[in-house]
């Protein structure tokens, strides 16, 4: 008998819990019923099987002070209610915080199991009011699925909580006999990413070869005025959104993530799976679940730019090196098969299912 998913999400946009979302929906939709109910309604960015159910609840509103966010939502809980009693699912599937919090509420008033799941790591949420809020709802969920060890940990006050990989979503990736030398990033443009800190980090080699930048963000202004600081318009390429970032991993010499804080970071584990050699900057969560220091990528002391660069010369300076990361880095392609991570969210649909 199939089961009635529905994930719930904010929105269907080009992030990394976006991207994860629709690869496990496109994977459930195979066997089972699948919608996906979101809270802002837009064009989806990445490919939706056909089968898979949209629902918007169609709420953008900005909320200009704390009574208006109390309404909102509350709006978005009762419109929430609704939507899910009208798709009757077995089990409902919630990513990110807030979708979590407002989804956990919904699905207590109508009786329904429901997992929800972090994207990022503990520490991200600033704002302390929703501190408070997720450690009072969060217990009332029936999973908590978390992306890390460290998040294992920080969330002791709930129950039932498991670490579950996000997939590899590329489906055949070719061996391409000669890469072009130039070093790759991707992301988006904001001060998580720390592109601030890679462009410095460039500024510092000694090099022809250059650094292209794939994303888009609110940040782009402020590393273009750095670019040309540096005097670097001719070798740093911000590239813009790109639906064939798997092209550029293929023909990239070496991939840097130079971010200040990750859950999971998707772009480096895709790197690693197209032979990309790759170097990370070993922030709280993510690198060092993936990387064996010069086994099959290169670890940076965090935030630190001089080790950075000095890292990315070497490799540049060394392609015996290079070839070495890059054959044992396709190796995370086994762990994150979409067959391994999606059997491992099934066991959970299934207990809370059977729970319930």
């Amino acid at each position: 008998m199939k089961t009635k998913i529905c994930f719930i999400i904010y929105s269907l946009g080009n992030g990394g819990a976006e991207r994860v979302l629709t690869t496990l929906s496109n994977y459930f939709t195979k066997t089972h019923v699948v919608t996906i109910i979101t809270f802002k309604k837009e064009t989806h960015y990445y490919e939706l099987d056909e089968n898979i159910v949209l629902k918007s609840i169609d709420s953008d509103s900005n909320s200009k002070n704390i009574f208006e966010a109390v309404i909102n939502n509350i709006n978005i809980i009762i419109n929430l209610t609704k939507i899910l009693k009208s798709v009757n699912p077995d089990v409902v599937i919630s990513f990110m915080t807030t979708s979590n919090i407002l989804a956990t509420i919904s699905c207590r008033i109508i009786g329904k199991p429901i997992i929800i799941s972090e994207r990022v790591n503990y520490d991200f949420l600033s704002s302390q009011v929703w501190k408070q809020i997720r450690k009072l709802i969060y217990p009332f969920a029936n999973y908590l699925v978390v992306q890390s060890d460290y998040d294992l940990d920080k969330y002791s006050f709930v129950k039932n909580i498991i670490v579950i990989y996000n997939p590899l979503f590329f489906k055949d990736i070719k061996e391409l006999k000669e890469r072009e030398k130039f070093i790759l990033a991707v992301g988006r443009l904001d001060y998580q990413k720390g592109f601030d800190m890679l462009i410095e980090a460039y500024s510092k080699l000694d090099t022809n070869w250059k650094l292209k930048i794939i994303g888009e963000g609110k940040g782009r202004d402020n590393l273009n005025k750095l670019i040309e600081q540096k005097k670097l318009e001719n070798k740093v390429i911000l590239v813009g959104r790109k639906k064939d970032v798997i092209n550029y991993y293929q023909r990239a010499s070496i991939f840097v993530l130079s971010s200040r804080f990750e859950g999971f970071p998707n772009v480096l584990c895709e790197a690693m799976a197209c032979g990309c050699p790759s170097i990370a900057f070993d922030c709280k969560t993510g690198p060092a679940n993936m990387i064996d220091d010069g086994e099959n990528g290169v670890l940076v002391e965090s935030d630190n730019i001089n080790k950075l660069s000095l890292s990315i010369q070497k490799l540049i300076d060394d392609k015996q090196i290079r070839d070495k990361l890059s054959k044992n880095g396709k190796e995370i392609k086994n762990s994150l098969d979409i067959k391994n991570i999606t059997s491992q969210w099934m066991k959970i649909i299934e207990k809370v299912n059977k729970r319930d």
